[in-house]
């Protein structure tokens, strides 16, 4: 039997965490490229259709071996649901909007590399800005440098880097309230008011009813 739902993305990227939505052990690694990624959190975001997903539903006659997504931490849990197809987007999604380790992605040259995401919060609700500029990949330890790397050219490791370079942490997309309130209280105590980028950057991205948090899901 076949059935088509709309679920909240927030509550799919929430089962994979908890492994009630696992892969069969026959599906192909997680192989999506930094391009790949940001394409696709920007496609989102804009509310365009980026497809759906198949799962189907575990305890049947034929039972496949599941394994949890790459990036999952490690548990012994039974999957009500297996992801058929669509495991690189929602792979990437999760690693992007929810994981608190690096997303494992590559280059266009195929080097493998880790990254964290940050939405630059006034390129994000700037006039015809495309959404995709105003995502920033850096490396797992969040520093971006250059000239081998002597020379730092953002650093994002720490709350009050990121509260300086108004820099959102993609990962804290569903659980934001602390951050904004602190980004808040650092640009307040340094005589900047930021209650309109708030506004707006909430609005746009962050509310529940933003395109980010919506995904259909025909089990």
């Amino acid at each position: 039997m076949f059935d088509s739902t709309k679920e909240d993305l927030k509550d799919i990227l929430r089962w994979a965490e908890e492994g009630r939505l696992q892969l069969p052990e026959f599906q192909r690694d997680y192989v999506w490229g930094d391009s790949d990624v940001r394409s696709l959190v920007a496609s989102v975001a804009k509310g365009f259709p980026v497809g759906a997903l198949l799962t189907l539903e575990t305890g049947g006659e034929i039972e496949f071996k599941p394994r949890l997504l790459a990036g999952v931490p490690a548990k012994d849990v039974r999957p009500t649901e297996l992801l058929l197809d669509g495991q690189q987007r929602v792979t990437s999604l999760y690693q992007a909007t929810r994981s608190t380790t690096p997303v494992r992605t590559r280059t266009p040259k195929g080097t493998e590399v880790e990254r964290f995401y940050f939405l630059d919060i006034k390129a994000a609700v700037a006039a015809g800005m495309e959404f995709e500029d105003a995502i920033i990949g850096v490396p797992a330890d969040r520093i971006v440098r250059r000239n081998f790397g002597k020379e730092i050219v953002l650093d994002l490791s720490t709350p009050e880097g990121q509260f300086e370079h108004d820099a959102f942490p993609l990962n804290c997309i569903f659980d934001s309230r602390n951050w904004f309130y602190d980004w808040r209280d650092y640009w307040k105590a340094r005589g900047r008011d930021v209650s309109d980028l708030e506004r707006d950057f909430d609005r746009g991205v962050v509310d529940p009813r933003h395109p980010l948090q919506d995904a259909d899901h025909p089990p």
